[in-house]
């Protein structure tokens, strides 16, 4: 049963990526429209996310709350995250297709950065994606644990390098 299980949760995540890369190519934009694509990046408020996914925050939460308090917290908690990660997996999707234009570029270290992006840009959609999944699931169980940290580290880092991007087009953009 459990191999079963495993199957289903790979050909999903294979589909699923798929999915991702066959929106990513229909969706190309010019490299020119990469800052006004950017632009319409929604703001994630970073620390927040963080203090709602902190362990022990949520162990204190657990020990000073009853039972049925806490499952019905958790589920309200649970439901913030989800608009947080929803709003990470439709940022990645505009990054996924600012970075798809730059890998194009015919300018050699914007082509490479873009192409970092991409693959940095589609693997966050990707955990973004199943912790959307996972945080579903812990609205019915509310007790089931949710690590959205490795989504959140990837989604900075692909932002920051988003702008060290942006940084790169401008300076050329400049000098050309």
């Amino acid at each position: 049963m459990a191999s079963i299980l495993t199957i289903l949760i790979v050909a999903f995540g294979v589909l699923a990526l798929l999915l991702v890369v066959y929106m990513t190519r229909r969706r190309a934009i010019d490299l020119a429209q990469f800052d006004s694509l950017a632009e319409r990046l929604e703001p994630v408020p970073v620390a927040a996310l963080l203090n709602l996914i902190d362990p022990a925050q949520q162990d204190y939460l657990q020990r000073t709350l009853q039972g049925k308090d806490f499952a019905r917290l958790q589920r309200i908690r649970n439901r913030a995250l989800l608009g947080y990660v929803h709003t990470i997996y439709r940022n990645a999707g505009i990054l996924v297709q600012c970075a798809h234009a730059a890998a194009h570029s015919e300018m050699p270290e914007i082509a490479e950065a873009g192409r970092q992006l991409l693959n940095l840009a589609l693997f966050t959609r990707t955990q973004a994606l199943r912790s959307i999944v996972s945080l579903g699931m812990s609205l019915v169980v509310p007790s089931a644990a949710v690590n959205l940290l490795p989504t959140v580290a990837k989604y900075v880092t692909a932002t920051a390098r988003s702008t060290s991007l942006s940084a790169m087009l401008a300076q050329h953009s400049v000098s050309a």
